[in-house]
Order: C-alpha cells, then sequence, then structure tokens
C-alpha cells in the first residue's frame, strides 16, 4: 500500500522533531562543556595567579628577613635554628622565613657562620619557598689577633712572641711552662700554670668568628691544581723542596696562576714543604698524617713565603698540619746552602718591584710574610720563621718550639675571601634557588 500524504508528512514532523531534539542537546552539552571549560579556566587561572603571588611573597620574605636581622644585633640568640617565624599578612598573602646555620645547626654557634634564609610565600592554596646563604660584610674578627684559636691553646715548654698584640682562643689556654709575650685572651679559662707570661690575661671573652666551611671556595674556584703525583717523593712524604712557585713559576703539573693561587689535593699523602720560596697562596687540601710546613730534622729548613696578592692568605689548610723549622741563626733562607737561585726571572724580590738575577748568592729572611688558616688542628714542633697571623680552627699546641708573630693590619682592613662573616648580612648571588614546597 502506498503511503499516505498525511502519513508523509507526519513522518517528515517527527524526523524534524527528533532534528531539533538532538540539536538542543547537542547545543547543552556544547554549553555545559563551555561552562565547566570555562570554570576550570577560571580556576586555573586563580590558580596561577596565587602561584605568582607566592612567589613574589617568597622573595619578600626573604627581604623581609635581612631587613630584620640586620637591625637586630643579637638575631642569632633571638631566632631558632630551621624554625619558621609567624606568618605576616602581605598583600593577598602572607608571609615567613627561617634561618640554617649549615655549618653546624647552631645559629650562636659561631658568630662568623653564614645562614641561609628560607623565604616562605602564601597565598590562596599555592605556597612557594625562595632562599639564599647570607653572611656578614664585615672581617672575621679572628683577624684581630695576632694567634687566634677555635679550640684550646696549649703552650707546652714554647716561646710564644706577640709584641702588644693578642693571642686569643674560642676555648680554654693551658699555659703550661711556656714562656709568652702579648694579651692572652680566653673565651674560656685561663690556666697559667707554670707560665710566665709579659703582658695581660682575660677569660670570658666574647667568642671570635672563624671561618666558616666556605673559606676555601674562592680559592678553589680561582685556583690552579697541581696534581699530587707531580711531587716528588721523598723519604716517604711528597716534599717541596728548593723551588719557586709564584705567579709566573709552577714547577709541577698545571701551569701557572695570575694570582698565584695553587691548590694541592694531597689524596691523604704527607706533604712536606721546605727550603723554598713562595709567592702566592696555596691551599692543601687532605693533607696526610705529618704534613708539615718544614722538617723538623737536623739542618735548616727554612721558606720565604709572601701572597702575591697582598691582602691573600700565604698558606690554607683544609685538616691538619705541622709548622717545623730548625732555627737558623738568623734563621735565613741561604741560596749558597741549597745551590738554588730563588728570585729568577718573573720573580723579583722583594716581589714585586724588586730585583732578579741568575746568582746563588742572595739570601731572604725565614718568614711567612701573610695570613696562615689551619681548619683542624696544628701543632708547633722545634723552631719557628716570623709569621704574621696564625689561625687554627682546631687546636694548637706548642712543643718546645719559637713563634714569633708580626701582626700584620692589612687583613683586618681588607679582609680576603671567605674571611668575612660578621656584621650587616649580605646575599651570596651565587646562592638563590628555589626550594620544594612541602
Amino acid at each position: 500500500m502506498r503511503p499516505t500524504i498525511q502519513s508523509v508528512r507526519s513522518c517528515r514532523r517527527g524526523s524534524f522533531y527528533i532534528f531539533v531534539l538532538g540539536t538542543a542537546m547537542l547545543l547543552t552539552v556544547i554549553g555545559l562543556s563551555v561552562l565547566v571549560l570555562a570554570r576550570l579556566s577560571v580556576r586555573t587561572l586563580q590558580q596561577a595567579d596565587d602561584s605568582t603571588k607566592a612567589e613574589v611573597l617568597a622573595e619578600d620574605a626573604v627581604e623581609y628577613a635581612l631587613t630584620l636581622l640586620n637591625s637586630n644585633p643579637n638575631w642569632r640568640t633571638a631566632y631558632s635554628n630551621g624554625v619558621e617565624t609567624a606568618p605576616v599578612p602581605l598583600g593577598n598573602g602572607t608571609i615567613a622565613f627561617k634561618l640554617v646555620d649549615e655549618t653546624d645547626g647552631n645559629l650562636a654557634g659561631k658568630p662568623g657562620d653564614p645562614v641561609r634564609i628560607y623565604g616562605t610565600g602564601r597565598s590562596g592554596d599555592a605556597t612557594r619557598i625562595y632562599s639564599v646563604r647570607a653572611s656578614g660584610i664585615e672581617a672575621l674578627t679572628c683577624l684581630n689577633a695576632a694567634l687566634a684559636v677555635g679550640g684550646n691553646l696549649n703552650g707546652g715548654t714554647s716561646h710564644i712572641a706577640a709584641g702588644t698584640s693578642t693571642i686569643a682562643s674560642n676555648s680554654d689556654v693551658h699555659g703550661g711552662q711556656a714562656n709568652v709575650t702579648g694579651t692572652v685572651e680566653a673565651s674560656g679559662t685561663v690556666y697559667p700554670e707554670s707560665w710566665k707570661l709579659t703582658g695581660t690575661m682575660a677569660g670570658g671573652v666574647p667568642l671570635r668568628g672563624m671561618p666558616g666551611n666556605g673559606v676555601f671556595d674562592y680559592y678553589l674556584n680561582t685556583g690552579t691544581s697541581i696534581d699530587i703525583n707531580s711531587i716528588p717523593t721523598v723519604g716517604g712524604a711528597r716534599t717541596i723542596e728548593k723551588r719557586v712557585i709564584s705567579p709566573a713559576s709552577n714547577p709541577f703539573s698545571g701551569g701557572t696562576n695570575a694570582k698565584g693561587i695553587y691548590v694541592i689535593n694531597c689524596q691523604n699523602q704527607p706533604l712536606v714543604i721546605t727550603n723554598s720560596r713562595i709567592v702566592g697562596t696555596l691551599v692543601l687540601i687532605n693533607p696526610g698524617a705529618g704534613s708539615r710546613v718544614g722538617t723538623g730534622v737536623a739542618g735548616d729548613q727554612q721558606v720565604n713565603w709572601v701572597p702575591a696578592v697582598s691582602n691573600y692568605p700565604c698558606l690554607l689548610v683544609q685538616g691538619d698540619i705541622i709548622l717545623s723549622f730548625n732555627k737558623d741563626a738568623p734563621a735565613a733562607l741561604k741560596e749558597s746552602d741549597l745551590a738554588t737561585n730563588f728570585n729568577p726571572s718573573g720573580t723579583p724580590y722583594p716581589y714585586p718591584s724588586g730585583a732578579t738575577n741568575t746568582t746563588t748568592s742572595d739570601t731572604y729572611p725565614s718568614e711567612i710574610a701573610g695570613l696562615v688558616y689551619v681548619s683542624g688542628n696544628a701543632t708547633g714542633d722545634k723552631y719557628f720563621p716570623r709569621i704574621d697571623l696564625l689561625v687554627v680552627g682546631g687546636a694548637y699546641t706548642a712543643n718546645n718550639d719559637t713563634l714569633t708573630l708580626s701582626y700584620d693590619p692589612t687583613y683586618l682592613g681588607m679582609p680576603p675571601p671567605g674571611f668575612t662573616g660578621v656584621g650587616p648580612l649580605a646575599p651570596d648571588a651565587a646562592s638563590w634557588r628555589w626550594e620544594k614546597a612541602p
């Protein structure tokens, strides 16, 4: 049977209705999707906005911390290591900070230790943490003494002559049977025992600021490495003897360094430095047991040593060292005794504007005319040349030696890299970093 016109029209109306209904449903779905996407977009934008605000707030938190610390000279005792401060409202969020002493975990332990500042910014559900290491810009107070010791200072049977300068310990001083000239100070107690003191003594003085772990960083990054295996072995120890080391002269591996900074990783092998002239800064890393400047055996073992850069250290030791010289009268480094020319071309004496020659008839005073820093323990054995400043992170023990100190205020007025840490804090530009938020 053929469909009627009416039935065809009814079918068409039904199809159109379904089309309209389907289109309406599709538009509804699209509309709902657009609405959901819009809401998601708003939420995402809100989260991104919160995140951006939190980042800015974290940066502000660090600046806020620096301002507070630099206005409070007692901040090391006012704050607790690793404890975040109460949040402070700022804009549409909050800021807070915490301080961490990365050296020993004790803010009040050493006045010169750097501190890492963690600034926290919070906005909405977003948290961001920005941190920087900061340290004081003024000279560490260990540089206002001719001999500054972090641990005990043991006088033994020695002679220690500091003139009118200061001999200081951040712990105790045990006089033993020493003959001491100078002002003796201890943060702990001074035990005179049987010593003979020409000068004054005082206990309970404030701790002196000592270098932190970062004291070596600049020199390691700037210095030229000398392979320990390129240094000859004599009597079981790597030995630098009858050598000239300077910005123009490196008799071992690695080439020269314009600032005279040479780094030797001793790899726990003993190293001896004796009968040489050095113009520069030697950095000894991991020296083995028995490492020493001088030898402590029969004969004369001397050095003539100055920094190539006037306010840089002569010697930096990461570990322990023995300072041991046999005494000549007067103590001197003699070219004729050693058949060695110590002022060749490129290394004049005095440095940098003195004379050079090719002879072996010159004589040089036996002295370390600059700063010596030892992070571990230092032992004085036999006789010393003159040293300007000696800073020891651990204990100093004198064994029947003669130490003459000739304090040089240059280092206090122009502290070398690694020897600032007190006074107003300044951020280390290379230490900024974003931290993972909890």
